[in-house]
């Protein structure tokens, strides 16, 4: 079964021993690869938006270069809070612009620091208009304006990274992050102390004090998940005076009396092993955990049952291995009290029947969590499963299914599981007429990498440049895709995830009978594997703009020219246009009542907005998206405009930038006594990072490799002429194999591109033109195309972003279909892109080979 499902849980668990006595030394260690720590801020404490803060963190560095102690927000300007390492011997902070930079000189050297061991303390303040940045103590340079603007986004909290770059190498300890600005006489007074936890102010607190201990001392659950290899070291400690412990205990006297059922040194101790419960016992609360082992841990010595999830505290982690302090371990949405006392699940799987299910979708959906055969449903959602081997049948006695000539548009969601046997003949979403020349509508996968309309003849094949089975692939990265075809009583135009796929293809001679109306099959063949959703028949050729306007969004069942319409939800076959085209299922045909495809439910689609008074203003806020922008809209007479999206844009407010998760707006309250306001949401346009055409010349790009047997091939800018395609694909010039001769064989030629800089970027996506005449001989790569990202540096492959392009298709098209978003190791950082073309030793017929054109990066 493919796990393409929008409700799926992902679980860290913790692993806690009791074996080893509680060491109070520990230090983080981070290699500088792919290290960090996820932190949690559900509570909100850590300083967002423009509040006060400070950081501080003592820090071992193995190499004084670019790299993170701490980082929280987004990658837009003035939305991140930095706190980091810069090459050169330099310190910076950074709201994502508002840069303040100190030198301090490289401090990686293991007998540099006040103690002589590599150890430094570095803290910065901010109090919501000047910064400061403390070293060992002490004021580093004079206060910083940090400028205007700062809004620290409350996301992506983590330690020893931002996202996805600049990691820190080395140890880092005692990092404290605060929601006041301290003093100077604060940081110097404490800065080479452990603090209580309970100090005011300090909202988060990472001590580092045992192996696997990530976690949040003040209590606020601001905890640590590793990511990566991230570990602490128990072996070394930072240079910090310990915790006070009076009474000698080996417990500390601030974490002793932070418990709210404690008043007094007595009641706990280090010192003895219980039983319990009762006051000097060494076992407070009775529940079989030494208070030394709760310190360990860091659950409630004075609560037998920290979490409240129905277990104790010793019985979670010596019989089940869960976590005391968080009731529902593997993050299902069933306490672990739950799984263990009532429904019998494994409280550290997410998903014990191994289904693709989480344990709490099962329960909340009516299905059994301990069975991955068992049925339920979820109101609202559903899609249709199919094993290869069944179908779906409807009746038209309507009449309104387009036959004959008729335009139309098929719409599906697909998240295929396999292509069944017959490879490049596989994968039926729908079917109608007869099995004749130009008499069929047939709408279909034509194996994993491409699709296939077809009339019983005049087919259409487009390739998607890419392999659609993997679970990652689709425009939410969870295996579903939407595929499209219209036509328009003329030509054949293919859509993919909302994007035109390939060229129209002009058609003659149609036929369609009305008959043999099926989902999932063809007559008697090339049954589809997987699931379908939010299938649509319409009556009209739809437009680009109309598809990719809704293909996300689930519509209304009487929209225009919407004939036939299955949503699949509560367990239904039923054509909810009312049109009577309701289903019958086919051996094995089911509906799954607990998945869905990634389109919005009708009932979500309204933005949310709440407006307040503040004195004379108006203050909107509203949920937002990244890549997404925004208009005010308003109108004093709804009646004279029904559609909001023609109200005129209030006072400027348009193509407002989103800040998420929340947008707010400030306007001073209007003049009248009604007066209504929609906040609209849009696309962002994408921001052109590269492009090129090749008509003013090269453009810096660079060719080489193998050239293969006289007279040779090679990559050449020109004008396509004698064999290939007609032109270029826009104006006059192209890079092609040879351009106007067929490619030789034993060839291994390359394309680079001039270097491309995508420093900064979070997320980057690659399109571009071709033609090809490459050899595929009964679908087999023999001669092909691939396409990498090249470290700019050496021409290291960083990663093969397209392989084996191969086929004939000499009309010019964007390719991929949809742009191939770039890998998180091509970000934030300096490229080339390589067209490389290969060629073997045989060739049965002369061929053009592979065609360049207009070559784009965008965000």
């Amino acid at each position: 079964m493919k796990n393409g499902l929008r409700l799926r849980y992902l679980v860290s668990l913790g692993v806690f021993s009791l074996l080893l006595p509680v060491c109070q030394a520990g230090v983080l260690s981070l290699d500088g690869a792919d290290d960090w720590v996820e932190l949690s801020n559900a509570d909100g404490a850590i300083p967002s938006g423009n509040e006060t803060f400070t950081i501080e963190a003592w820090v071992n560095p193995d190499v004084h270069g670019d790299s993170t102690m701490t980082f929280w927000g987004n990658q837009a300007r003035n939305q991140a809070n930095g706190f980091r390492l810069r090459s050169g011997g330099n310190l910076r902070h950074y709201f994502w612009g508002n840069d303040n930079d100190q030198n301090i000189g490289d401090i990686s050297d293991d007998a540099s620091g006040p103690n002589g061991d590599g150890w430094h303390h570095l803290a910065v303040s901010f109090d919501g208009t000047d910064g400061q940045w403390y070293w060992n103590g002490a004021p580093v340079g004079a206060a910083f304006n940090a400028g205007g603007g700062v809004n620290m986004t409350d996301a992506n909290h983590r330690i020893g990274s931002r996202i996805n770059a600049e990691f820190f190498d080395g140890f880092l300890d005692e990092i404290r992050i605060w929601n006041v600005a301290r003093s100077a006489e604060n940081i110097a007074g404490s800065f080479d102390k452990q603090l209580d936890p309970a100090t005011p102010g300090l909202v988060a607190y990472y001590q580092f004090e045992a192996a696997d201990d990530f976690l949040d001392s003040t209590g606020s659950g601001h905890d640590g998940t590793a990511m990566g290899g991230a570990t602490v070291d128990i072996n070394i400690n930072a240079p910090v005076v310990p915790a006070v412990d009076s009474d000698a205990d080996d417990l500390p006297d601030a974490w002793e009396l932070r418990w709210a059922a404690i008043d007094n040194l007595g009641a706990l101790t280090g010192l003895e092993a219980g039983p319990g419960p009762g006051p000097g016992t060494g076992d407070f609360d009775g529940d079989g955990l030494t208070d030394l082992e709760e310190l360990g841990l860091e659950t409630d010595p004075a609560k037998a049952d920290t979490d409240g999830d129905g277990v104790p505290d010793e019985t979670e982690v010596n019989t089940h291995g869960t976590d005391p302090r968080d009731s529902d371990s593997d993050g299902d949405g069933l306490s672990d009290g739950e799984e263990i006392n009532t429904r019998f699940t494994d409280p550290l799987d997410s998903d014990s029947d191994d289904d693709f299910l989480s344990d709490g979708e099962e329960i909340a959906g009516g299905s059994d969590p301990n069975d991955a055969g068992s049925a339920g449903v979820r109101p609202g959602l559903g899609a249709l499963s199919l094993d290869g081997t069944s179908h779906v049948t409807f009746a038209n006695d309507s009449g309104l299914i387009p036959s004959g000539d008729e335009p139309f548009t098929i719409e599906s969601w697909i998240n295929p599981t396999s292509i069944p046997a017959g490879g490049l003949s596989g994968g039926q979403i729908t079917f109608w007429g007869n099995q004749s020349t130009d008499q069929a509508n047939g709408f279909r996968l034509r194996g994993g990498v491409g699709v296939r309309h077809y009339f019983w003849g005049n087919d259409h094949d487009e390739d998607f440049g890419e392999d659609i089975l993997p679970d990652t692939t689709g425009p939410q990265g969870d295996g579903w895709h939407h595929l499209a075809i219209t036509y328009d009583g003329t030509q054949t135009i293919w859509y993919w995830n909302g994007i035109p796929l390939g060229l129209p293809r002009t058609v003659g001679g149609l036929n369609v009978a009305d008959a043999n109306h099926r989902i999932g099959s063809r007559i008697d063949a090339e049954y589809f594997d997987g699931f379908i959703d939010e299938l649509r028949i319409w009556d009209v050729a739809r437009t680009e703009a109309e598809i990719a306007e809704n293909f996300v969004l689930a519509l209304s069942p009487d929209t225009p020219g919407l004939v036939a319409y299955w949503d699949f939800t509560d367990l239904s076959l039923a054509d909810i246009t009312g049109n009577g085209h309701d289903g019958t299922p086919q051996n094995n045909a089911v509906v799954n009542g607990l998945l869905n495809s990634p389109v919005v439910p009708r009932i979500d689609q309204k933005l949310p907005m709440s407006v307040r008074g503040e004195g004379d203003n108006l203050v909107f806020a509203w949920p937002s998206r990244s890549g997404k922008l925004y208009n005010l809209r308003s109108e004093v007479d709804p009646s004279v405009a029904p559609d909001p999206v023609s109200w005129p844009i209030w006072d400027s407010h348009e193509a407002i930038a989103a800040t998420p998760d929340e947008n707010t707006l400030t306007i001073p309250r209007p003049a009248d006594p009604t007066r209504y306001f929609v906040i609209e949401e849009y696309d962002a346009p994408p921001t052109t990072l590269y492009v090129e055409n090749f008509e003013d010349g090269d453009g810096g790009w660079t060719t080489g490799g193998n050239t293969g047997d006289d007279p040779g091939t090679a990559w050449a800018l020109g004008t396509p002429s004698n064999v290939g395609p007609d032109g270029a694909a826009s104006g006059s010039f192209c890079f092609g194999t040879n351009v106007s001769d067929n490619y030789t064989n034993n060839v291994d030629i390359w394309l680079r591109s001039p270097v491309i800089d995508l420093t900064g970027q979070t997320e980057a996506f690659l399109s571009y033109f071709e033609a090809k005449d490459i050899e595929a001989f009964a679908g087999q790569a023999y001669d092909y195309g691939r396409i990498s990202i090249l470290d700019a540096g050496d021409n290291t492959v960083i990663a093969v972003l397209l392989d084996e392009i191969l086929d004939t298709n000499l009309e010019w098209g964007q390719a991929p279909g949809t742009p191939v978003a770039l890998p998180a190791e091509a970000l934030n950082k300096q490229i080339r892109i390589e067209f490389l073309f290969l060629a073997d030793d045989f060739q049965p017929d002369p061929q053009a080979g592979w065609y360049i054109d207009d070559v784009l990066i965008t965000d």
